[in-house]
């Protein structure tokens, strides 16, 4: 600006230099302002309407400008000589305070003010003709004298389009003192899964984050469900987070959230609320690992799948598959299996699939007569298992060991057995030859192979008919398998193992005996899930932390951080006690372990990775592989 006449002035705005002039076009102009406090009336931030620099005083050139009116009140004012007219602000606006604002122009006539992020005034198309032929900066020269503005302009900027909203406040926000606050909320939605429920938003322009409130009616649904409040149960997310997984429920309750958005300047009023969302009962198992494969349900209920891939597991191609890949094709996958290279799913319609390695005794075989409608199927080496609604357990395949369950050791390839004198189980997992079930009196029962002691009963005989798990009591929660280690989860958080114990795994000592009677992991307390790979153990506690037992396989850190990864001898050392692994800050709601990975789900859906990446199964570019992954990466593609 001039400092001689107080104004500035750009007449760029022509035919030869942006292919005619601007009049009833595209177009946006973004400032800052303050005012002090002997301003006049009239006066004069920005015009956009004079023809040139030499229109006298007092012409009615068409015009528009920028500017206080008496009232000091903004005003986005149009001049010319068949027409008058305003844009103006709600209120007047104060001395020495800096204002954002932005007119903008389409080229059927429509005007639109905002004031810090905010519409303020608008009109509909052709009433606002906004003449567009030169900028002049802090003057209105059609007034005798002419009036400057008295205060400060800053960041005119002009654009060649007509800005959206989401434009506007990502222009305001960009500096320090822009003062929008978020005036809607978010969209929410919920979908009910396996005692948890997938909480999905949209992520709005100019926030930073989210935050729910929650609360349950418990069995009563609401016709009207009351707002849930900070008093209830609150949510705070990351900045950028649009999901957020809700575990620990009670499946058939009922449910009910707000959801309001947060940014730098305050919060948004909360939404209106998300009401009687259920989860179901059974635990469904969403993502799940085996063999250097890794496969997870979406949130649209497909089923991806990405890694090793050399017996159909995924695919027909017999190729390594290091970006993921749609198995099935469906939409409306439940719960899934990944065990012995197969992949089995149960869909929402109770049909169920299968594929991956043929083992020649019928477990890819789909349907099986007399299963229909499971709620839970599980693969072994070369058997498969359905959890049935009845609380029932059907199996079918090679019953070498007893691991179908039926009191004797005659395979079953045309139809499926029913396991003996189990009619009330909740939870079904299998291992390499045997597998076990949770009982809803909380008792745990196993059968099949039992050479390392993996059904423990305190012997090494091979059960074809269930024997119970000498658990200290009938308190177990959950149940897990991973090939000849089994694990039950109590009440009170213990952890007890028994089975194969390779780089003690099980233990978590130097000690690699096998274990057939459960033995309590003494060294860890509040667990919630623990899986187990080749030669280590991957452990949940209820507070979201993860901790890893075992030692590392070949150059893979499985079994824990990078420094302790650099700080082992040998590739045989053992942790010696449960070790905290590369965390997410107590984010994580399940675990899977394979023969040399890591998994982990965090609270927001996204999945983490931690070791080997030999076929892709742990990369974050959907292309690499054979580079081993020594601290968690997200993978984006799952």
């Amino acid at each position: 600006i001039d400092s001689s006449s107080g104004y500035g002035v750009n007449t760029q705005f022509t035919s030869s230099n942006v292919g005619g002039n601007l009049a009833n076009d595209n177009f946006s102009i973004s400032l800052w302002v303050a005012k002090d406090g002997d301003m006049e009336a009239n006066a004069t931030a920005l015009n956009t309407g004079f023809y040139s620099t030499n229109s006298p005083n007092n012409s009615w050139a068409e015009k528009t400008q920028i500017d206080v009116d008496s009232s000091n009140k903004l005003r986005w004012n149009t001049n010319s000589p068949s027409q008058n007219y305003n844009l103006q602000t709600t209120s007047a606006i104060n001395t020495s305070q800096w204002y954002h604002i932005i007119v903008t122009h389409n080229n059927a006539g429509e005007s639109k003010l905002y004031v810090d992020g905010v519409l303020d005034d608008s009109e509909s198309a052709g009433s606002h003709k906004a003449g567009f032929y030169a900028l002049n900066v802090g003057i209105n020269r059609s007034d005798n004298p002419a009036k400057t503005w008295k205060g400060y302009i800053d960041e005119v900027k002009v654009f060649g389009r007509t800005f959206s909203v989401d434009d506007v406040v990502t222009d305001c926000m960009k500096a320090d003192n822009c003062s929008w606050v978020p005036p809607t909320a978010p969209t929410l939605a919920g979908t009910g899964r396996a005692q948890a429920i997938m909480l999905t938003w949209n992520q709005q322009v100019g926030t930073d984050n989210a935050t729910i409130y929650w609360r349950t009616s418990g069995g009563a649904s609401e016709g009207s469900p009351t707002a849930p409040t900070a008093s209830d149960n609150v949510i705070n997310t990351s900045d950028n987070q649009t999901s957020y997984l809700l575990t620990g429920l009670t499946g058939g309750h009922y449910y009910h959230f707000v959801i309001k958005a947060n940014n730098r300047n305050g919060s948004s009023p909360v939404s209106s609320v998300l009401g009687n969302v259920q989860p179901t009962s059974f635990v469904a198992n969403t993502f799940d690992t085996n063999n250097g494969g890794i496969c997870k349900i979406q949130n649209d209920k497909s089923l991806h799948c990405k890694g090793r891939n050399n017996l159909d597991q995924y695919d027909n191609a017999r190729t390594a598959r290091p970006a993921a890949v749609d198995v099935f094709g469906i939409t409306n996958a439940e719960t899934i299996s990944h065990d012995y290279n197969k992949v089995s799913v149960i869909k929402s319609d109770g049909s169920y699939q299968h594929r991956g390695y043929d083992d020649s005794r019928g477990s890819l075989t789909s349907p099986v007569t007399g299963v229909s409608n499971p709620i839970q199927v599980e693969q072994g080496y070369d058997f498969v298992a359905y959890l049935m609604s009845n609380g029932t357990i059907r199996t079918r395949g090679d019953n070498t060991y007893g691991q179908l369950g039926n009191g004797s050791n005659t395979n079953e390839t045309s139809g499926s057995v029913q396991v003996s004198g189990i009619t009330t189980a909740v939870k079904i997992v299998t291992g390499q030859w045997h597998m076990c079930a949770l009982l809803s009196n909380a008792q745990v029962w196993c059968w099949g192979v039992n050479s390392f002691g993996e059904l423990g009963d305190g012997t090494t005989t091979h059960r074809n008919a269930p024997v119970q798990a000498s658990l200290p009591s009938n308190t177990a929660v959950d149940i897990f398998v991973g090939g000849r280690t089994s694990a039950a989860v109590l009440s009170n958080g213990k952890v007890y193992t028994w089975g194969s114990n390779t780089n003690s795994k099980a233990k978590c000592s130097t000690n690699t005996n096998a274990i057939s009677t459960p033995r309590e992991l003494t060294v860890i307390s509040d667990v919630k899930e623990i899986d187990f790979g080749t030669g280590h153990s991957v452990i949940l506690k209820n507070n979201g932390n993860v901790y890893t037992c075992g030692t590392n396989y070949t150059s893979s850190n499985v079994a824990g951080n990078a420094a302790f990864l650099a700080g082992m001898s040998s590739s045989a050392e053992k942790t010696n006690g449960a070790i905290l692994m590369d965390d997410f800050n107590g984010r994580v709601v399940s675990v899977r372990a394979d023969g040399s990975n890591s998994y982990m789900l965090l609270d927001n859906g996204s999945l983490a990775c931690i070791g080997d990446n030999e076929y892709g199964q742990c990369n974050n570019d959907g292309s690499t592989i054979n580079t081993d992954q020594t601290t968690p990466i997200i993978i984006p593609d799952m």
